[in-house]
């Protein structure tokens, strides 16, 4: 019998999951997780707003982005992409807490680059899933690490 493995899924802040419409990228982590939860493993999910599913929800913001009212005439443009690295950043708090508690993690998120740099301090393998086209910085960046573990979607 293949070992049981405890996953942590990390998904972007923006929509539940699984999305109600719009959100492939959480379509595709939802069904990631329903996936390996038949399989009989544990997994955790790193997330915003509500969740419905097999996963123990470490539940990060109560609302998601797209749920906020984000007035950009009260408030700066920049809000949501500053609540973006506010959540990424308390997503690497919790792995570095909770670092003895996965054997794997699998993250969705669209700043998937910016764990490279955890992953070098902690034993917990990081698989990068992008969703998104590569671009030049991100392939140079990439290229400075031995094993940045990168999946992508497509070809692009």
């Amino acid at each position: 019998m293949a070992k049981k493995l405890k996953i942590g899924i990390i998904v972007p802040p923006f929509t539940n999951v699984p999305p109600k419409k719009q959100g492939g990228t959480e379509r595709v982590a939802h069904q990631m997780i329903e996936g390996f939860a038949k399989k009989g493993h544990k997994i955790f999910l790193f997330g915003t707003g509500e969740y419905k599913g097999s996963a123990c929800f470490i539940q990060i913001f109560k609302k998601t982005i797209s749920e906020r009212k984000i007035n950009t005439t009260l408030i700066e443009a920049s809000r949501s992409l500053r609540l973006e690295t506010v959540y990424l950043a308390k997503v690497m708090t919790e792995i570095i807490k909770k670092e003895k508690d996965f054997d794997i993690i699998f993250n969705h998120s669209r700043g998937g680059y910016l764990f490279l740099p955890l992953s070098l301090f902690i034993k917990t393998p990081i698989v990068n899933i992008l969703h998104l086209p590569m671009f030049q910085e991100m392939a140079d960046l990439l290229s400075c690490y031995k094993k940045p573990n990168i999946i992508t979607i497509s070809n692009s």
